[in-house]
């Protein structure tokens, strides 16, 4: 992933955390299927587990659009 998309990534986050209206709604999130240790299908990068931590305090369901980036 570009630094670019990855600051975007970063900044992304951040703004989500700060919307206290969403709770109960849907996360949306587009990552990587294969691109460890940032993230893949099976959910074991670590913004993936970013994500799962955010979407738990929003109470929210996270739906994953799924991007190589090659």
């Amino acid at each position: 992933m570009s630094s670019g998309c990855r600051s975007a990534f970063l900044v992304g986050l951040l703004l989500v955390t700060n919307l206290g209206a969403a709770k109960g709604t849907e996360l949306r999130v587009c990552n990587d299927p294969n691109n460890l240790p940032f993230s893949n299908a099976r959910l074991e990068g670590f913004e993936n587990k970013i994500v799962k931590l955010i979407a738990r305090q929003l109470q929210a369901n996270v739906q994953y659009t799924w991007w190589a980036e090659r």
